[in-house]
């Protein structure tokens, strides 16, 4: 009796009023599923934009009067608080050079400032940039 019910049975059918039963449900997931994958679109590309928009006034250049570049070799020196402080207001740039070629980078290592050449490196001073004299 088993078998001839066996060969009664369609897996088409079944299969298709199985899907049918679900389908309303399956939209409903399908679009709570597509609803989160915008929201998270969404967050990923504010962080990206963030991260472009601080990686541009990072990398942006800066241009210094010899006044400024004196204070900040001064600084080096003597308050090296000071000068992270102007990094960290973007007042300065990993790209900035004096008319010598003489980054902050130079500058501070010159002087054994360690905490400014950390925060130099870690913010992606190009450790490979010499003066014009080549140093």
């Amino acid at each position: 009796q088993l078998a001839s019910n066996m060969d009664d049975f369609d897996i088409d059918d079944f299969v298709a009023n199985i899907l049918d039963d679900n389908e309303e449900e399956k939209q409903a997931m399908m679009s709570r599923e597509i609803q989160l994958l915008k929201q998270q679109l969404a967050e990923q590309k504010e962080h990206y934009e963030q991260i472009m928009q601080k990686k541009k006034l990072v990398n942006e250049a800066n241009e210094h009067d010899r006044e400024f570049w004196n204070d900040i070799d001064e600084k080096c020196q003597s308050d090296p608080d000071y000068v992270m402080s102007l990094v960290t207001k973007n007042a300065i740039s990993m790209f900035d050079a004096d008319k010598r070629g003489k980054t902050l980078l130079l500058i501070a290592a010159r002087w054994g400032a360690y905490d400014i050449v950390q925060l130099c490196i870690n913010l992606g001073a190009n450790l490979g940039h010499k003066d014009q004299k080549g140093r």
